[in-house]
């Protein structure tokens, strides 16, 4: 079973990940635009 945190906000992935029971992270425009971001103003970074 894979986990997936499903959040645009960079702080929540980050804490999510040093848990280490996380597999990756899924988000979408709406979540993007929630945390006041553009979708192509570099949301994908490599933890």
């Amino acid at each position: 079973m894979r986990l997936l945190v499903d959040t645009a906000n960079l702080d929540t992935v980050k804490k999510a990940l040093e848990l280490g029971i996380v597999s990756g992270v899924t988000m979408n425009p709406g979540l993007v635009a929630r945390e006041g971001r553009m979708w192509n103003e570099g949301c994908f970074r490599r933890w």
